[in-house]
């Protein structure tokens, strides 16, 4: 996985981070100011006077975020996060620990957020667009059909605590110890 690993000279890298922070931080803004009533692929308006983005990106942020929100409902906040994640480390130089491992881990939270956030029937995205998107939809509907609602939850939520597992430094044995103490102590008061 060479492209998740920053290269011998520390001058791209640090230019190549700076350009992926930048991105992450461009739609990360387009994210937060999207609107539905800005145009976009399923938004036809007469003339660009008429009805001019008020995304903060511009119509590119516009167009972008309505694509990315469709696609991946409030998941989409993960692109931007990931992105400026990477580029940080290219910043820095810093290599990656098992990029493979990471990326596939990264990817099954995309993959699961979504569905869970679809499964459990979150409000919409600006009362206009699907929690999940349709990635969210189809792969709900998917593992529903697969092992109706209870199997499809388990199902979900084991896969997103893998890809946490595997992207971050979470710990299932950290984190039990961390709940019973938590649990010792509200019972002492």
């Amino acid at each position: 996985m060479r492209v998740l690993t920053p290269t011998e000279n520390n001058r791209l890298n640090e230019l190549l981070g700076f350009l992926g922070v930048t991105i992450a931080v461009l739609i990360a803004l387009a994210l937060l100011s999207y609107s539905p009533h800005d145009p976009s692929f399923n938004v036809s308006t007469d003339s660009p006077d008429l009805h001019a983005a008020r995304n903060w990106i511009g119509p590119v942020g516009a167009y972008g975020a309505d694509l990315f929100f469709q696609g991946f409902g409030y998941a989409a906040f993960l692109l931007p996060v990931g992105i400026f994640l990477l580029g940080y480390r290219w910043f820095r130089s810093e290599p990656m620990d098992s990029p493979a491992i990471k990326l596939a881990g990264y990817s099954m939270l995309v993959l699961m957020v979504p569905t869970l956030l679809t499964l459990w029937r979150m409000p919409d995205v600006r009362s206009a667009i699907p929690p999940g998107g349709l990635l969210g939809h189809l792969v709900s509907e998917g593992l529903q059909a697969a092992f109706n609602t209870v199997g499809a939850n388990l199902v979900a939520v084991a896969i997103f605590f893998a890809g946490l597992f595997l992207t971050t430094k979470f710990s299932f044995i950290e984190t039990h110890e961390w709940l019973r103490g938590a649990a010792e102590q509200i019972e002492r008061h």
